[in-house]
């Protein structure tokens, strides 16, 4: 079945569903590309509709799981654009080390060629004025997202940039509500349409706090909020089992950036991390 004549027999189908299916109907046609990036909550909170009617639509139209109908719709739309990413829809079984091995190392030398392509030099250097103006940099992940935000917790404390981190999402909406105009929030956010994540950007531009985002190149409502936005190429396919390709380019900003900031103070931040170095592993230079 090739995208167009999915789409047309949603179209033809819509006419006979309930009214919530119908609103996922509706949403599909309306922007094929962006139900792609959609979990099946996200894609029944866009169109107003509920998981289930998702669940029901897609087996209205012939497909046993909203998984599938996923698949089947990247393959056919993403199909010959070597530009972009397709999930691994061949490493479902019979998969070997090896083949893993090459898909993997492959797409990721290419995520990090692309980086070069999307990340503004000028961003990140505005990014680290920032952070280091800042009282206190918050950092927001949920996720994949939340391990970047950790790494970089930890990167910033170890030069003495005060920084904070929370993994629970609802802690990071109620610390910004707190947040002062002399503080700064940095949101890591692949898709930038994590509705938690929206919120929190929100919450920070009203307390007229800066507002750094490290998200895809794609049009998002976290980056529509942001003070400096940090871009990662589009690495993921639409159908994926997990954050790999665009947690490693996050992972790659963060140490671009880190780089940023201790050149920004090379003889502090070397004293600091030979501190941090020294009172954590006391046996070296013994």
């Amino acid at each position: 079945m090739s995208v167009r004549s999915l789409l047309a027999s949603i179209e033809e189908l819509k006419s006979g569903m309930g009214r919530s299916e119908q609103l996922i109907a509706a949403c599909v046609l309306a922007d094929p590309l962006k139900v792609l990036q959609c979990t099946v909550t996200e894609l029944a909170r866009e169109a107003g509709s509920s998981p289930a009617a998702v669940v029901r639509f897609c087996r209205r139209v012939g497909m046993e799981s909203y998984g599938r109908f996923k698949v089947e719709l990247t393959r056919e739309i993403y199909r010959d654009r070597s530009d972009l990413f397709l999930p691994l829809l061949e490493m479902e079984t019979q998969t070997s080390g090896a083949q893993a091995m090459q898909v993997v190392i492959e797409s990721s030398r290419r995520a990090l060629s692309l980086l070069a392509e999307t990340l503004d030099p000028v961003a990140v250097e505005q990014a680290a004025d920032i952070m280091r103006k800042a009282s206190l940099v918050m950092l927001c992940g949920i996720g994949a997202s939340a391990v970047v935000a950790m790494d970089l917790q930890q990167k910033l404390s170890r030069i003495g940039i005060p920084a904070s981190f929370s993994a629970d999402s609802h802690v990071q909406i109620a610390t910004a509500c707190s947040l002062r105009p002399s503080d700064a929030v940095c949101i890591i956010s692949y898709s930038g349409h994590t509705a938690e994540m929206i919120k929190v950007a929100e919450l920070a531009a009203a307390c007229g706090s800066a507002v750094i985002s490290i998200t895809s190149q794609r049009p998002n409502p976290v980056a529509d909020h942001a003070t400096v936005t940090l871009e990662v190429p589009v690495v993921e396919g639409p159908y994926r089992a997990a954050a790999e390709r665009s947690r490693l380019a996050q992972l790659a900003v963060v140490d671009i950036l880190f780089n940023v900031l201790v050149a920004r103070d090379l003889d502090s931040a070397l004293q600091r991390l030979d501190a941090s170095m020294k009172a954590t592993h006391p046996q070296v230079g013994k």
